[in-house]
């Protein structure tokens, strides 16, 4: 299946931000992938935004991974229904 996007040249900023989480899991076709780093190179909110979303999902795996002790989390649990009662 040949992709939509298979007979432009460029993107605009519009396809760029539509884009952006396909290229961040690595789902752009070749071209895709090039017309997107291209529009970066010369796009500096484009690129702005891009790193902002490359670094809040590491953020969130990083998060993810944390354990939180049982414990800690009953006293904080238990301290906020305290409080709403």
């Amino acid at each position: 299946m040949k992709s939509k996007n298979a007979h432009k040249d460029h993107f605009d900023c519009a396809e760029i931000e539509e884009l952006a989480q396909k290229y961040i899991d690595g789902r752009l076709t070749d071209h895709e992938d090039k017309l997107f780093k291209e529009h970066l190179e010369y796009c500096v909110p484009c690129d702005k935004k891009l790193k902002f979303e490359l670094q809040l999902k590491e953020f969130v795996q990083l998060k993810s991974k944390e354990e939180v002790p049982t414990e800690k989390l009953k006293r904080k649990l238990n301290k906020l229904f305290e409080e709403l009662n």
